[in-house]
């Protein structure tokens, strides 16, 4: 469970396990910090304090100044569309959110995840823009965008489910 010292200690080795972690676990975006302006974050949570500690210890050899506290408790409970979910364990969260950190680092990660390289694209662009509405009309365009194409792959996935589930009937059949 442990991130090997190897990982640790090597800083190329850290971004590309950082990335990897990011794309599967992370958060890049903009949030509105007032009624008028925006930030950017980046934030990792995970119930593993074994993987949350290093990377943030990581984060600050970088020369980042992340946060890291706990997110939720164990058996606390939170409404997930509909569903309640209670947490067996300590949920901790490390945290950028320095506008000019958050970019470096998200142009040194090595991401792979689509929908992380289009935010973290979106957040070049407007890296200069601090006003909510200079930047949400961009911001929203993207998150459409990515919510059409998550409606068509669920689409594609259900079709060829629906083919492979009448095709094995039909061999079932003969």
């Amino acid at each position: 469970k442990n991130i090997p010292e190897w990982v640790i200690n090597n800083t190329n080795k850290f971004l590309y396990f950082l990335a990897g972690y990011t794309d599967g676990e992370g958060i890049i975006s903009i949030s509105k910090n007032s009624k008028k302006h925006i930030s950017f974050i980046f934030v990792i949570s995970s119930g593993d304090k074994d993987i949350i500690h290093p990377l943030f210890d990581g984060l600050k050899r970088l020369g980042f100044r992340p946060s890291l506290r706990k997110r939720r408790s164990a058996g606390d409970s939170n409404n997930f569309n509909g569903k309640i979910l209670k947490y067996s364990q300590d949920q901790w969260m490390v945290r950028l959110k320095r506008r000019d950190e958050v970019l470096r680092l998200t142009e040194l990660l090595p991401i792979r995840h689509m929908e992380k390289i289009k935010k973290r694209a979106v957040m070049i662009k407007l890296q200069n823009k601090v006003y909510i509405e200079d930047v949400m009309p961009h911001w929203l365009e993207l998150k459409n965008e990515i919510s059409s194409e998550s409606k068509q792959y669920l689409s594609e996935a259900q079709e060829r489910l629906s083919r492979r589930s009448s095709s094995s009937k039909e061999v079932a059949l003969v």
